[in-house]
């Protein structure tokens, strides 16, 4: 695993006079759901996440706003910016930092692990 494997993509639209649908396929992304969750209502600046997880994988939604996150794998940081409409899939064992531009970002997460505190890592290695 590296960062060549961590890429950010745009998520699926179709616009027509009614608005605008936006899709995430799982089948079509070889995942399968198990955790669907919302970020929002965050104070600016605030660091989120701050840990690691030793299974599964997933994937980040900005639906709102800007996300900056900061990846850490064996010692060496990435920042990438997440902009609204944009995707990006964090595998097991990548340390995730996220900061919140604004206080109406949002960030949608799917999760292919159903919660157990076991996996995950909580200090920074």
């Amino acid at each position: 695993m590296t960062f060549k494997n961590i890429k950010k993509f745009k998520i699926e639209n179709y616009k027509d006079q009614r608005g605008l649908l936006s899709v995430f396929s799982s089948k079509k992304n070889n995942f399968k759901i198990k955790r669907v969750y919302l970020i929002q209502n965050n104070k600016t600046n605030v660091l989120r996440g701050m840990h690691s997880r030793k299974l599964g994988y997933k994937y980040y939604f900005c639906c709102e706003g800007q996300i900056n996150l900061k990846l850490t794998y064996k010692k060496k940081d990435k920042k990438i910016k997440l902009r609204k409409g944009e995707i990006i899939k964090i595998n097991s064992k990548f340390w995730i930092e996220l900061k919140f531009k604004t206080l109406k970002t949002r960030c949608l997460v799917f999760d292919n692990r159903e919660y157990n505190e076991k996996e995950y890592i909580r200090k920074k290695r």
